[in-house]
Parts: structure tokens; sequence; C-alpha cells
């Protein structure tokens, strides 16, 4: 079986070309979804992809933003795979969680509240804090980005903070997340 890396070297040495090229990520991204648990493998490819040319990071906010809008299409494995794909990106910095500005905040729906809870929850739930911090300094310090960073900062207190079920999280992880919710 292919690691990540030898996938990687081997889709770029295809020869492929713009479009084209840009399918590859495509592809990742519908083979991640289709998985019925997680797999890292995609974290890890896509992220390398993040890394190798802003282009690939691009083609990656675009695909995002498309499935961002079509969420209640997604079953519930792929709400999973999905969040938990963007929380490793915005955690390795293969993407800014500014990727998620495009999301109406004001308007969110049953299904983008618990894909945007198990995101946030993910990225502040990180071991590293200063990991966790460095997914949000931008948008803490981006004047552009204003709007987003108060959008956040609602949804956090009130869908993380004040709705900590007594049962759902164990108590250091309520505890982490009340200390961390203060970083955007």
């Amino acid at each position: 079986m292919l690691d990540y890396l030898e996938a990687f070297e081997q889709l770029l040495h295809l020869g492929l070309k713009n479009q084209q090229e840009r399918e590859i990520i495509h592809v990742i991204l519908h083979c991640c979804l289709q998985e019925k648990a997680f797999n890292p493998y995609y974290a890890l490819l896509a992220q390398k992809f993040c890394e190798y040319e802003r282009k690939f990071q691009m083609t990656i906010k675009y695909s995002i933003w498309d499935k961002l809008k079509a969420l209640t299409e997604c079953s519930a494995s792929q709400l999973s795979n999905l969040a938990k794909l963007l929380t490793h990106l915005f955690l390795e910095r293969g993407l800014a969680i500014s990727t998620l500005k495009v999301v109406q905040f004001s308007e969110l729906d049953k299904i983008t509240l618990r894909f945007i809870r198990q995101i946030l929850i993910g990225v502040l739930l990180c071991e590293e804090e200063d990991t966790c911090k460095d997914v949000f300094r931008n948008v803490a310090q981006s004047e552009k980005l204003k709007l987003f960073r108060e959008s956040l900062k609602l949804f956090i207190q009130h869908f993380l903070v004040r709705n900590l079920k007594s049962d759902s999280i164990p108590e250091k992880q309520k505890s982490l997340l009340r200390d961390r919710a203060g970083i955007v």
C-alpha cells in the first residue's frame, strides 16, 4: 500500500496540466468523503498538496466552499469526514480557518451548526495550545475578518461553552473548551 508521500510524488509526476491537475484535489476530497470512517490518509495527502503549491490550496478552498453550500445533501459519515479533514487542515496550517467565512452564521441550520461545532471542538481541544492559537491568529488580527471573528466568538460562546452537556464531553475537556473559548 502506498503511503501518502509516495502517492503525492506519483500524482505530481503524472504530467497533468491545469484543470486536470486540479482534479487531483477533487478526487482526494471525493475519496475522503466516501470512506465509512475518517481515513487520515486523505487529510495528510491534501495537506501535502496545500504545502506544495498555493494553487492546490486554493482549489481545496473553493471545493470546500462548494461542499459548504451542499452540507444538507451529505450523509452523517460524509459530514464527519469533511469536518475531520478541515480540522486537520486548519491545525496543520494547510488552510486558514477563514475558509469558513462563507458560512452564514446568522442563518445556521442544524446540520451546519453540528458541522461547525465539530470542527471548532476539534480545533479548540487540540493538545498543543500554541497550535490552537495559531489557527485563530490571522482572524484575531485582521480587520477584514472582523465580522467573521465576531461570528466565531458568538458561536463559540453560545453553541460550545453554554451548551456543554454534562455527559457528552469529559469534564477535563469542558474545562479546556472554556479556557480556550477566548482565544478568538
